[in-house]
């Protein structure tokens, strides 16, 4: 199968930020993944697309987005919101019957 069109195909593909320029120096190939420094790095790593990588180069850190997104995500958003909405209306109604 075709690798472009398997990515056309898919909401969401992961990446690796480690190929991409840096930042501050526009260099390629020098990020590595950098380690959290306390808890609430270690929270934001666990919960979020975020993650921290450091330059070899400059000494830049930061965060970087490890999931890239096509247009056909904000459909699945759409569709997945009004899957939740709609639920949650008949959810109410009929709590809102019984009570």
């Amino acid at each position: 199968m075709n690798k472009s069109l398997l990515r056309k195909s898919r909401a969401y593909y992961k990446i690796n930020p480690a190929y991409s320029n840096c930042p501050s120096c526009k260099s390629s190939g020098t990020l590595m993944k950098s380690h959290s420094r306390n808890f609430g790095e270690k929270i934001l790593n666990n919960v979020t697309i975020l993650r921290y990588y450091r330059c070899k180069q400059c000494g830049w850190r930061g965060l970087l987005r490890t999931v890239k997104f096509t247009s056909a995500s904000l459909g699945v958003v759409v569709l997945y919101l009004l899957l939740v909405s709609g639920a949650a209306l008949i959810t109410y109604q009929i709590l809102k019957r019984l009570l």
